[in-house]
């Protein structure tokens, strides 16, 4: 497959065996938990805030708490997470001030389900050192390393022991990366990924279409991506449009960007004023698990499991 994006690719259905799309299970595993669908917003801060992710953590969505606020921030969302969520999951930085905050974690027994070491490009021995800190002194906790693009990253990753690869380089929509920089990822590149991977499970990142009438994320090509293989998709457009979103008082940054790095030193991002799509962010979610079950229905099966054998064409 050559430069192959989600609208090249068209499912073909097959015969429904649900009385009612409403009985499809949408429900995926990561790690140790199951959640409700296998869909994860984006770790960024124009995203999320803690109550955000309490919401997603109620209604049983995976989520990553973004490290783009400061060391500070993350370290009292993890203890203000401790006794008050399901699932704790943050994500941290590869210097030497992030490794002594896992090092204080570590000291304070907190518990920390899923950690995502999170950089725009994350093939480089610089992560190795908190890798190695976090398989050592947290081995009960699911491990993603994001971002990568290559077959090769992820044998890489699978050799040190990480759970997870975060596919996908300049992807979204507030991404300048690839006009900085001549470098981009798109869904040929997250299918190798997929088949190169043995151990190591894929959440494919970014790189979803929107609906220009309705202001949406195309729920069909996370479909898509599940049927490629990956286990989880993570998109930060789905909910940039939400009536409650941050990003419609804030505006919608990239991570890169100057506004959430707060300077102009390697600036790959933008910040992008966006209008809402009318829904909140949980009838976004309602959406989302709605159409999922759709498209079970039409894959011919109960559950998600229908995907990994359903045909594709292009």
């Amino acid at each position: 497959m050559t430069n192959l994006e989600y609208k090249d690719i068209k499912l073909i259905p097959q015969k429904s065996i649900l009385k009612s799309r409403a009985d499809a299970n949408v429900t995926a595993t990561l790690g140790k938990h199951t959640f409700a669908v296998p869909i994860v917003a984006a770790n960024m801060k124009s995203i999320l805030t803690p109550e955000i992710c309490f919401r997603f953590d109620q209604r049983n969505w995976f989520y990553v708490q973004e490290r783009m606020s400061n060391i500070q921030f993350v370290r009292d969302f993890t203890l203000y997470a401790q006794d008050k969520f399901n699932v704790v999951s943050i994500s941290v930085g590869i210097t030497e001030e992030w490794l002594d905050l896992l090092k204080h974690f570590k000291q304070e027994n907190y518990r920390l389900d899923y950690i995502t070491i999170d950089i725009a490009y994350s093939h480089t021995d610089s992560i190795l050192p908190v890798v190695r800190f976090i398989k050592d002194n947290f081995p009960q906790t699911y491990l993603i390393v994001g971002n990568g693009m290559t077959p090769e990253w992820i044998e890489w990753l699978e050799s040190y022991g990480v759970d997870c690869a975060k596919t996908g380089v300049a992807n979204g929509s507030v991404c300048s990366t690839y006009h900085t920089t001549g470098f981009k990822s798109d869904v040929s590149d997250l299918a190798s990924c997929i088949k190169a991977a043995k151990t190591v499970d894929i959440i494919a990142d970014g790189g979803f279409s929107m609906d220009n009438r309705t202001g949406i994320v195309c729920v069909g090509d996370f479909v898509k991506a599940l049927v490629l293989g990956s286990q989880f998709c993570m998109s930060g457009s789905l909910f940039s449009r939400c009536v409650d979103s941050p990003a419609i008082l804030n505006g919608y940054a990239g991570n890169a960007s100057a506004e959430v790095k707060g300077g102009k030193k390697h600036v790959e991002g933008v910040s992008l004023q966006v209008q809402t799509n009318g829904l909140t962010i949980d009838e976004m979610m309602d959406l989302v698990e709605d159409s999922l079950k759709s498209a079970v229905s039409y894959a011919g099966g109960r559950d998600l499991t229908c995907l990994s054998n359903l045909s594709w064409e292009t």
